[in-house]
């Protein structure tokens, strides 16, 4: 059962910027020696280690999931992305610039849909010491998707202005790194809430009371990692002659990415650790400003939160009971239509 007060005590994540350096390189490593396939043991030696060292509300929280189980949950989403993948170059092949677009989009919706499936079965694992009550997630793809759209409007944006229009390099460069930065300053603003205020652990739910000030650091150094990962291949072709000298120095510039995006993610923990409470199942809202402009998309009038969810429910449920052909086929014909708008857009 839920609690019947809040509970003010402090949220904290007592792990050290070098632990989560360590454990995120292996991760990280486990991950691409593995082609992918590993995620899920690097994912689940994270949540063991992060879940022991963060405390909500004064209370310990516990990870019982295994890598096995996370395994099962993975890997339909990672299959579903690389038969995705092989669709996809077949339309590219024999569309061009639609098959890429189509790609692009099928592989987005996957990913999501993999995203809600990880996060339903880590938090159905995740509960408190010595207490009793469910735990799960009821957030949804639909949600999420909502969530990326206000994310995804400024690169947009500007990816059209420097398709048509032609700027100097700097100006250019400037504009995409803008873009990046608060392209992720409001994903992470809204997704973490999002996360946070959809699940209940033990019987009890969370509410986020964090504000975007204390976001706009770690955001930054994200945001820099995501703008180096895109800037440094053109910079080695252009710079190197030898394939062994670029190969070199594609991997020493990778592992600092890498490391800069640690110290990010490491910092975006400690804030929305700091800022998560437990509350009673009534006294769950929405306390996020960017939340609050994404989801109320769905709250044009006093039913259509309910409707909308519920036709979203309605929806999961018909399509997860479509054999993974059918679903691959069904994203894939969706896809092509938002692939022609890209392709009349940017052609």
């Amino acid at each position: 059962m839920a609690t019947n007060d809040v509970v003010q005590e402090k949220s904290f994540y007592s792990g050290t910027l070098l632990e989560t350096l360590i454990l995120y390189l292996v991760g990280t490593l486990i991950t691409i020696c593995t082609l992918g396939i590993g995620f899920p043991i690097a994912a689940n030696l994270v949540l063991n280690n992060k879940n022991g060292k963060t405390k909500v509300s004064g209370s310990p929280l516990n990870y019982n999931g295994n890598a096995a189980n996370l395994f099962k949950v993975y890997i339909t989403s990672y299959g579903t992305v690389i038969a995705a993948i092989v669709v996809s170059a077949a339309i590219y092949m024999i569309a061009g610039s639609i098959g890429l677009y189509c790609m692009c989009f099928v592989d987005f919706m996957l990913v999501l849909m993999g995203i809600v499936s990880c996060l339903n079965y880590i938090k159905e694992k995740t509960s408190f010491e010595n207490s009793e009550g469910g735990s799960y997630f009821d957030g949804t793809t639909f949600q999420l998707f909502l969530l990326c759209i206000p994310a995804a409007i400024l690169p947009m944006v500007v990816a059209i202005i420097c398709h048509f229009v032609k700027l100097p390099l700097a100006i250019d460069l400037v504009l995409k790194f803008v873009s990046i930065f608060v392209c992720v300053l409001v994903f992470i603003n809204s997704f973490t809430p999002w996360v946070i205020e959809h699940s209940m652990t033990s019987g009890k739910c969370y509410t986020f009371k964090g504000s975007v000030t204390p976001s706009v650091l770690p955001v930054l150094i994200l945001s820099v990692a995501i703008f180096l990962a895109t800037l440094i291949p053109c910079v080695v072709l252009e710079l190197m002659n030898t394939v062994a000298s670029r190969v070199i120095v594609m991997i020493v510039a990778y592992i600092v990415v890498i490391v800069i995006a640690i110290i990010g993610l490491f910092f975006v923990d400690k804030w929305a650790c700091a800022n998560r409470y437990t509350v009673p199942e009534n006294a769950r809202e929405v306390n996020n400003v960017f939340t609050k402009v994404s989801l109320e998309i769905s709250k044009k009038s006093g039913n259509a939160k309910k409707a909308l969810s519920d036709f979203d429910e309605k929806l999961r449920d018909i399509f997860s009971s479509f054999p993974t052909f059918v679903k691959i086929i069904f994203t894939a014909v969706f896809a092509i239509l938002v692939a022609i708008v890209f392709y009349l857009i940017f052609s």
